[in-house]
């Protein structure tokens, strides 16, 4: 239990932290000043804005963004190798389909749970063993012997692969400052494109009839495909746990050494600026107000609740319909390249995927200035009007220059989506909503690669309408969603709220400074009862 004693005592980093009571969350807690040693009083937010972004964030983005290149080359790599093993297994167009969905299904999974855990036991088991169990069972799949010992290996890879992205985004986002959030995020989708062309030279080497036969090029894509995994995995036992997950549990002396490492590794030193960073007491933590540990059951309540729920319903469509009409685009799009101009199905692949790490970078610049929602609306249905007209056409040609114009302007909104939604949802169940709507995301996945090889053999055109008309409604469910988070501080806990009109109720505690020291003026009528410490 967190003492809730009301007399002051002395507090270092190893100390338990007593919490006291703030009237309101919108004090600049870093313009409060101890008259006697200057201790600053800051919000993680805070600390993290008056740090920066530097040399840690850029260290860590390398992580996670291994993660999204490693999630782009098993996503590219079932198209490639499907033509393959169907002529090897003899597959109908059900079951070669099923292969892409079976990784889908394991997503779908692994979303849902792998954000409900990593909200109750930390960020960083997931963000480790979604990975090592993604590329265990990824290198085990290239020894498979038969259909259905490569569909239930798959399955797993999907697990991991699910249980990760969104546990990256949410933990990554959290190191970093507001103001620039969305371009430092839109930069994974960029490692993404990345994965995805580097699958494609994986694919031209390992599918290559004059290097490897029939029988042994798939297992040899599969197997190197597999291995980024295992470096990706080492490099993460070294990122440390979620700063506002362990400010929820009240472990204030791991986020004190977080603090300081980022400062450090960022160029502050005792002589600097702002070397009250690297004092001892030269700054205190202004802690989210915690009443008790959400349950499981408690997580996913709260997506229901009355400043949230809107919101859930509208993102799950946008998540489905986004994936539906992505997903179906950038699956069937090389099957499409086979049939229409066979040698050239790498390198047209590697032409659309271009022009998706061009846009990545335009979105970059621009994502930070425009609403979200106008941002995410406009594209998704642009993107869906040029999905729709990419079967218009057999010739090779036009259909490679619209697919190139729809990937250009796909990648937009799906940046917007993957920043918008971790910063609408509070730390206390972010992952938990990430990793729902990462679900519905998987579900669509799921169903798309069988839904997508039985429309194809009716024309090109239908099953590239049906992509277009998922995007389309994913734009127009944009435009309702009830706020926009550009430049907003991320919440902590419900209804702490940034955007709630009627703000009574403050959500934040101070640590307590040092013993003898006047805080009167700090700390007046702050103190927490005793009582609304109990469950904790």
């Amino acid at each position: 239990m967190i003492n809730t004693s009301h007399h002051h005592h002395l507090l270092d980093d190893e100390d338990e932290n007593s919490l006291l009571h703030n009237d309101s969350i919108e004090n600049k807690h870093h313009d409060l000043i101890s008259e006697n040693n200057d201790t600053k009083l800051l919000t993680f937010e805070e600390a993290v804005t008056e740090i920066g972004f530097g040399t840690y964030q850029l260290l860590l983005m390398q992580v996670c963004g291994a993660g999204w290149l490693f999630d782009g080359i098993e996503l590219s790599m079932i198209s490639f190798i499907i033509p393959q093993l169907t002529d090897q297994w003899n597959m109908s167009e059900v079951q070669a389909g099923s292969l892409g969905s079976c990784v889908f299904f394991g997503m779908m999974i692994g979303a849902w749970f792998g954000g409900i855990i990593s909200d109750r036991i930390g960020r960083r088991w997931i963000f480790c063993g979604s990975v090592f169990i993604t590329s265990m069972f990824g290198l085990a799949s290239s020894f498979s012997f038969n259909y259905w010992t490569f569909l239930f290996l798959r399955f797993f890879v999907g697990l991991g692969l699910g249980a990760m992205v969104p546990t990256d985004f949410s933990l990554y986002m959290e190191f970093i400052p507001p103001a620039n959030r969305g371009a430092i995020l839109g930069v994974l989708n960029i490692y993404w494109s990345i994965g995805a062309a580097l699958e494609c030279l994986i694919g031209w080497a390992c599918l290559n009839p004059n290097f490897f036969s029939l029988a042994t090029g798939w297992r040899w894509c599969v197997a190197l495909s597999s291995i980024p995994g295992f470096v990706i995995f080492i490099s993460r036992l070294f990122v440390p746990e979620s700063p506002r997950f362990l400010l929820l549990r009240h472990r204030t002396k791991e986020v004190h050494n977080i603090i300081k490492d980022m400062a450090n590794m960022n160029g502050f030193t005792k002589d600097g600026k702002n070397s009250w960073f690297t004092r001892k007491n030269g700054w205190r933590l202004i802690l989210p107000k915690i009443t008790h540990q959400l349950t499981v059951w408690e997580q996913v309540k709260n997506l229901f609740s009355k400043d949230y729920f809107l919101g859930s319903i509208l993102l799950w469509i946008i998540w489905f319909m986004m994936s539906y009409g992505g997903w179906g685009f950038n699956f069937l799009l090389p099957i499409v390249f086979a049939k229409l101009q066979n040698n050239n199905v790498y390198l047209n692949t590697f032409y659309v995927t271009a022009v998706g790490l061009v846009a990545n970078i335009i979105t970059i610049v621009i994502i930070d200035r425009i609403s979200r929602r106008a941002l995410m609306a406009s594209t998704f249905i642009l993107t869906g009007i040029l999905t729709a007209c990419v079967g218009i056409n057999s010739d090779p040609i036009p259909v490679l220059v619209i697919s190139m114009l729809a990937n250009f302007f796909s990648v937009y909104p799906w940046q917007v989506v993957y920043t918008y939604t971790p910063e609408f949802y509070p730390t206390a169940f972010r992952a938990t909503g990430m990793g729902l709507c990462s679900a519905f995301t998987r579900l669509a996945g799921t169903i798309t690669p069988v839904v997508g090889e039985v429309l194809l053999k009716t024309s090109y055109f239908v099953p590239f309408l049906t992509f277009g008309i998922a995007l389309f409604v994913a734009g127009v469910c944009a435009v309702f969603l009830p706020r926009d988070t550009l430049n907003v501080s991320l919440e902590d806990v419900a209804h702490e709220s940034h955007f709630s009109a009627h703000k009574t109720t403050s959500h934040y505690g101070i640590e307590e400074l040092s013993q003898g020291e006047s805080q009167q003026t700090l700390t007046e009528g702050l103190l927490i009862n005793e009582k609304d410490n109990e469950n904790l």
